[in-house]
């Protein structure tokens, strides 16, 4: 499976996780991995970075399988398109604040059910990534996630 590997933001101003030990996907080299996969995606309300309980159920799965598999665990936010804010600057920053945001959130999730830090890559696409049109609201929600990868 193909994975989005070109995402190379950083996750907070100053290069990296708010989260200790943690690290910047700019730091990330798919070549020393044998294999990849998606193994979840949170999905989140517009405007926010909060998980639920069925998050944090997914969540859980996700420590699970990869105590069976080893490796690294990779998450990258995601923003949909639309926002309140009316200039592209404002719009942009939004957008790459609320992906960072959901990135975190679910790092510190991943962190506190048990994963090593050193073992946790997280990133940012702010609405460059979308895996839906949005021209639906449907589309919009599945755009507003955060995807979690384990890479062996």
């Amino acid at each position: 499976m193909r994975q989005p590997l070109a995402v190379q933001r950083n996750v907070a101003s100053g290069g990296g996780s708010t989260i200790p030990g943690v690290r910047s996907l700019s730091e990330f080299t798919p070549s020393g991995a044998q294999g990849s996969y998606q193994v979840a995606t949170i999905l989140f309300k517009n405007g926010s970075a909060r998980l639920g309980a069925r998050d944090r159920q997914i969540i859980r799965q996700v420590i699970a399988q990869h105590k069976q598999v080893g490796g690294t665990i990779r998450v990258v936010g995601h923003a949909s398109h639309r926002t309140k804010l009316t200039d592209l600057v404002s719009h942009k920053i939004a957008n790459l604040r609320v992906s960072t945001s959901r990135a975190e959130v679910v790092a510190k999730e991943l962190v506190r059910l048990g994963a090593r830090p050193s073992n946790l890559y997280i990133g940012a696409a702010s609405d460059s990534e979308p895996r839906y049109l949005e021209h639906m609201p449907s589309g919009e929600a599945g755009n507003r996630r955060a995807d979690i990868y384990i890479d062996f």
